[in-house]
């Protein structure tokens, strides 16, 4: 086979996989969920509602609709997974968290009936000597920051469309004058800690690195499940821990709070309806193309996951042959 031909083969296979993706997908929408409307909490008595383990929705949820049936996951990427495939009708979360997912989901909507009122969430620090003096450097920190517009500079970068901003200086490449901190977060957790382009980003990330850079201090991430954080710093296994971490008199027992960085309320998310009048077929089978295949250079998974398929199809004829 001529080189040309096996470049129209390679075009052909990506087209096809491309293709198959969107249409199974735009079928996959149309078929999911049902057509009602959700307005109260009431609502979704009977329904099947996703938390994620560990994090404070799970009780707010049987508070608030005690014969739903709770299903627990170990970030917000299982529990969107689920929603779209259908194994929950709704997922509990902070509404901080839902503002990023909207960003990128526009099929996503936000119950506007709250489980609670707005819950306050900060870093937590050792119950040390240590700790303490940490404690106070930061609630000083971030005092400063929402005092001089730099924190709504930070909001405004990981809530904004403009992927370009949405990094955060490497922590390894901090100077440690003061000694180097270690950090505890969830990678899962995003908007505010996670991973992306191969880097730790978010936006409590952000602040953590912000905050070790204007004190001095190196940064060591420890990556770790969101439920292991606070047993993690009550031992001082690590010095400090950030990411949507909700002020509660439980948690302030063992670990002491900063000053709240931010407060959100905690509300159930689900699937919008499919709606009949949304444009033609053809806008709407190019929106989920651009989503799927183009939005991030996408199609450069494709084509890698299509060479290392076949890779492994000719290695298994070769070695089945010898």
């Amino acid at each position: 086979m001529s080189r040309r031909s096996s470049a129209h083969v390679w075009y052909m296979l990506v087209l096809l996989v491309a293709l198959s993706t969107v249409f199974f997908g735009c079928a996959t929408e149309q078929n999911r969920g049902d057509e009602q409307v959700y307005t109260s909490l009431s609502d979704f008595a009977g329904k099947r509602i996703g938390v994620n383990t560990g994090t404070i929705q799970g009780p707010m949820v049987e508070k608030q609709i005690p014969d739903a049936q709770l299903l627990y996951f170990n970030n917000d990427v299982d529990s969107l997974n689920a929603l779209r495939q259908g194994k929950i009708d709704a997922f509990a979360n902070a509404e901080l968290n839902f503002r990023w997912m909207m960003v990128e989901n526009d099929d996503l909507a936000i119950l506007d009936d709250p489980l609670c009122d707005p819950v306050q969430t900060g870093a937590i620090f050792t119950k040390s000597d240590k700790g303490n003096r940490l404690l106070a450097q930061f609630n000083e920190f971030v005092k400063q920051i929402k005092a001089d517009g730099t924190y709504e500079e930070i909001d405004g970068i990981w809530f904004g469309k403009d992927d370009s901003l949405k990094t955060v200086t490497d922590p390894s490449s901090l100077p440690a004058p003061n000694g180097t901190l270690k950090l505890a977060v969830d990678s899962s957790s995003v908007p505010l800690t996670y991973i992306r382009n191969n880097a730790y980003a978010g936006l409590d990330l952000d602040i953590a690195v912000r905050f070790c850079e204007a004190y001095g201090y190196g940064l060591e991430i420890v990556d770790m499940s969101f439920s292991a954080m606070v047993e993690t710093v009550m031992s001082e296994k690590c010095d400090f821990a950030i990411g949507g971490i909700a002020i509660t008199k439980e948690r302030a027992e063992s670990v002491n709070f900063s000053d709240p960085i931010y407060e959100s309320r905690s509300v159930l998310a689900y699937i919008k309806p499919a709606e009949k009048s949304s444009g033609s077929v053809f806008s709407s089978i190019w929106e989920s193309f651009e989503k799927t295949f183009i939005r991030e250079n996408r199609w450069k998974l494709f084509i890698e996951g299509i060479g290392t398929t076949m890779l492994i199809t000719v290695l298994s004829i070769l070695f089945g042959t010898a």
